[in-house]
């Protein structure tokens, strides 16, 4: 995908990225195919599931390259995880991982292996979180899935009940999302170190950290930690 298409997208409003992307498919020339698949990710995000498949299966005849080709199946088995198929949805990312490697696309070889390290069961997240970061800690061009995949190994570790190496991803996590000076991403890799003092039975030092973000803005999730930390205070005293 054109670097310039990543600023088009806002993931928090899919509709109205989708427009954006209808908007310039008439001018997208040699890039129709990749707007489209662009578009059918939209469509999985705002739940409309038949619509995406259907894209994809239109534009899957006119893929025409090896990036087009790895995105298809990056977007076809995101789409099938969100609609609760996650077997269907490994062997589109493992398809997409495969030609990305074979073909030196480093940015879509970690997007694939972030995506299987979520649709994976448990057991099998942090091999494929270790894939990834192994790119990403060795190619420029990747370098941005650094903290997603931290925050998902991290995530992956306290469900595995390992709440200390959960801390350790996330502190890594915040140290990179704070060196790339993003403020929102930032923001939430300290509320998760925070999680995982709270897990440690450490809630004095998440409440420290929770007091500096709660003037950001109002987040339910922080006024909820914050007074999940106090009660925790309260119960050892």
């Amino acid at each position: 995908m054109s670097e310039d298409f990543y600023s088009w997208w806002d993931y928090s409003d899919p509709a109205a990225t989708e427009r954006r992307f209808r908007d310039y498919l008439p001018n997208a020339g040699k890039q129709a195919t990749e707007v489209q698949i662009q578009i059918a990710r939209t469509l999985g995000l705002q739940g409309r599931f038949d619509e995406a498949f259907d894209l994809l299966d239109e534009i899957e005849p006119l893929i025409a390259n090896p990036t087009e080709r790895v995105r298809f199946h990056l977007e076809k088995g995101r789409a099938l995880n969100s609609s609760k198929m996650p077997e269907e949805a490994v062997e589109q990312f493992r398809a997409a991982y495969t030609l990305a490697i074979d073909a030196e696309l480093h940015d879509l070889a970690a997007d694939a292996a972030h995506m299987m390290a979520i649709a994976l069961p448990l057991d099998k997240q942090i091999e494929w979180a270790e894939k990834g970061l192994a790119i990403a800690e060795h190619r420029p061009e990747a370098e941005r899935w650094k903290g997603p995949l931290l925050n998902n190994l991290g995530w992956t570790y306290m469900d595995l009940g390992q709440p200390d190496k959960a801390l350790s991803a996330f502190e890594e996590a915040l140290e990179f999302r704070r060196t790339m000076g993003q403020a929102e991403p930032t923001r939430i890799a300290v509320w998760c170190v925070a999680r995982a003092l709270r897990e440690l039975c450490r809630p004095e030092e998440a409440l420290t950290l929770l007091r500096q973000i709660e003037p950001e803005k109002d987040d339910p999730y922080v006024s909820e930690e914050i007074a999940n930390c106090l009660a925790m205070i309260e119960g050892k005293t």
